[in-house]
């Protein structure tokens, strides 16, 4: 194996500029990570937001639609006060699992990804402090 000690000034010199460059796009693809994710898990907490709010919608909705049946209110404000609820209800059953979801596992591996970005970054970062060294 090659010692850093084996190495030309010249040689020395690239391989530290190599590192620093290497790192510089470590940190980059790392900083893109933690913003791809942060945005996403934001979107899915905005989409939860949305969804739990129009569920309560919904709740209300059919409330005053067993209200309206309960006091025998007039065929035409119950039909009204229905389709009212099935729009609902149908806004309701949209929702599913969009792009932006992030599972657990979608978490723990985007979080592996950025910590093996982190060692490599580390590694580089020291082997150039031992070139600084000699």
């Amino acid at each position: 194996m090659v010692n850093l000690e084996d190495l030309t000034a010249a040689e020395l010199q690239y391989l530290r500029s190599k590192w620093a460059s290497e790192i510089t796009e470590i940190d980059k693809e790392k900083a893109r990570k933690l913003d791809r994710l942060e945005d996403r898990l934001d979107k899915q907490a905005e989409e939860a937001t949305a969804e739990a709010e129009l569920e309560a919608s919904l709740t209300l909705a059919q409330d005053v639609l067993a209200q309206l049946i309960a006091s025998g209110a007039a065929q035409a404000l119950i039909d009204g006060q229905q389709a009212a609820v099935d729009k609902l209800q149908d806004e309701v059953n949209s929702f599913g699992l969009s792009t932006s979801y992030v599972s657990n596992t979608d978490a723990m591996l985007t979080q592996m990804e950025m910590d093996e970005l982190a060692q490599a970054s580390a590694l580089r970062t020291a082997r150039i402090a031992a070139i600084d060294a000699l």
